[in-house]
């Protein structure tokens, strides 16, 4: 029985890909670490650095969401270009 070949990952949509600069902008703008982020949102530090990094290429609405809010942002500001 043959293997399927695994499939690779999409690429980052445009919203992502926003996501990803956006957040790294912010905590830096707010001189934030991964681990202060993390308190504030409740979103692990090893999800926020792999979102940066660009290691995941999506986060989920629940993700963008906590972020949002602990940067008192709407949401849709943190998917912006």
């Amino acid at each position: 029985m043959k293997k399927s070949p695994s499939k690779s990952p999409p690429p980052p949509s445009p919203s992502s890909k926003a996501f990803r600069e956006n957040l790294a902008r912010i905590m830096g703008e707010r001189k934030l670490s991964f681990r202060e982020l993390s308190q504030r949102s409740g979103v692990t530090p090893a999800v926020l650095c792999r979102i940066t990094s660009g290691n995941q290429a999506t986060a989920t609405l629940e993700t963008v969401d906590a972020v949002a809010s602990a940067f008192d942002l709407a949401p849709a500001t943190l998917l912006r270009k």
